[in-house]
């Protein structure tokens, strides 16, 4: 276990008609960090801190960790700039895949570009991408990391289209069943599909991929994320929201593609809900 790594604990707990809740203690109310731990178990799995296995002191065997970047402040060698321009995607595709693989529990975000993507995408089409003027240099797609994902052997289905209302019932059922959703959120805000606002950055400064971890009790979405943003205080690795503000900025694909890096957002967009079957 990474012992200086800050920790947040949240819980799953399902009630009698079978809605998955999350919650949170205190930790959660600061989260401004470079790099957060994030612990889920669930209620009723919960290991006692005394039954703890040697090694995991915390009591924490039983919870899936989802590992928070913080895309500015970490050091990551030649990527550094790309990471602080583009690494939202990278930072949130190493949250899930960290949660759900066996085999990946210590990758990092510029692992991501280094060995992950040059794996499973074409070389010529990875150093197009790389070798391009930092500011041409784009994130790879959700398309391309629902690809990755398949391969890896994590279920996922992603949802390219969508209405807005249709959108916010299905994430938050996906949610409620305890599985995470990943998001993509633009800096305009639209009311249907009607931009009314092109320069809000509520949750992205220009395109910000996230990923929603659980909703509370009160029907706020709680979510990982590797940007700052001045309405969230301290609350900065894990924020919460509403799902029926946040679909406002979020924006569905609307042209066939599916590409693996980020051409425009016609050609991206969507979500993705993760570990669950196509």
């Amino acid at each position: 276990m990474d012992t200086d790594i800050r920790t947040a604990r949240l819980e799953l707990e399902t009630d009698a008609s079978g809605k998955t809740y999350i919650s949170y203690d205190d930790s959660f109310e600061d989260t401004d960090v470079p790099e957060l731990r994030v612990l889920i178990a669930r209620r009723q799995d919960k290991a006692p801190k005394e039954s703890a296995e040697p090694g995991d002191a915390d009591g924490s065997s039983d919870a899936r960790e989802f590992r928070v970047f913080y895309q500015k402040a970490m050091a990551y060698d030649d990527l550094g700039e790309y990471m602080s321009k583009h690494g939202c995607a990278s930072c949130a595709f190493t949250t899930v895949l960290r949660a759900f693989s066996d085999k990946r529990g210590g990758i990092r975000p510029d692992d991501i570009v280094k060995k992950i993507e040059p794996t499973y995408f074409k070389r010529a089409e990875w150093l197009f991408n790389y070798k391009r003027p930092m500011l041409l240099q784009m994130p790879v797609t959700l398309c391309g990391i629902s690809k990755i994902l398949r391969a890896e052997g994590i279920a996922n289905r992603y949802i390219k289209s969508f209405e807005d209302e249709a959108a916010v019932k299905d994430i938050t059922q996906h949610l409620l069943s305890g599985r995470p959703v990943m998001v993509e959120t633009s800096r305009k805000r639209r009311e249907g599909g009607r931009i009314v606002a092109r320069n809000d950055k509520k949750y992205a400064g220009t395109n910000h991929t996230q990923v929603l971890l659980g909703v509370t009790r009160e029907g706020k979405v709680v979510y990982a994320d590797s940007a700052g943003r001045p309405w969230a205080g301290s609350r900065q690795r894990l924020k919460e929201t509403e799902l029926s503000d946040m679909i406002n900025y979020m924006f569905p694909q609307q042209a066939v593609s599916n590409a693996n890096y980020y051409i425009g957002r016609k050609r991206t967009g969507g979500y993705i809900l993760i570990d669950e079957d196509i």
